[in-house]
């Protein structure tokens, strides 16, 4: 009975679980973005210095480009950063507001079920047929299209962690959504 206080009063255990996977998610993404930015200016030093530039570069750049868009779908979520219309939700009151927030969640978590399972087939396909890119480096496709997926399936367990928070406590729409995983106080 303790421990079911203590997940109570602490967010949950699967909500801490989710948070730590839309972190992880953030990290990543922010690495992808400073391997982008690095292998750019590796193929644009080469190309200015030696004359030769690399041949990898717009091919790895696209997929962390991909890669670094997909994993921070969950981070712009949690944040409120996806753009929304707010002209017309603005204009409701907070009751019809969180119940129109509640039903685009629901909407939203449909949609990117659909696209999570579109993808996951297609990283499936592309590995069981051991299809690789048309490029010279021959990257193997399902290495780069597993953050699609990744990216779909924390975006989708952070809306579910949305409407459940909208549902049980009704929170605000522009009220952050999940503590802070050190300080248990919700993130500005």
């Amino acid at each position: 009975m303790q421990n079911t206080q203590e997940e109570n009063q602490d967010g949950g255990f699967l909500e801490r679980k989710i948070g730590l996977l839309e972190k992880g998610c953030t990290f990543m993404a922010s690495f992808a973005l400073v391997m982008m930015i690095a292998i750019i200016a590796v193929g644009a030093l080469s190309r200015y210095f030696f004359n030769h530039p690399f041949s990898f570069v717009d091919e790895y750049s696209g997929y962390l480009l991909v890669a670094m868009g997909f994993l921070a779908m969950a981070s712009a979520l949690r944040r409120n950063a996806h753009i929304t219309v707010d002209i017309i939700t603005k204009a409701l009151p907070e009751k019809s507001r969180l119940w129109f927030d509640v039903g685009s969640h629901c909407i939203g978590i449909l949609i990117a079920g659909v696209l999570f399972w579109i993808s996951l087939k297609l990283c499936y396909e592309n590995y069981s047929t051991h299809t690789l890119s048309s490029t010279i480096m021959e990257t193997p496709l399902w290495i780069p299209q597993l953050f699609i997926p990744l990216g779909w399936a924390a975006f989708i367990l952070l809306a579910v962690v949305r409407v459940k928070e909208r549902l049980k406590g009704g929170k605000g729409v522009d009220k952050p959504m999940i503590k802070n995983i050190k300080s248990g106080r919700p993130e500005a």
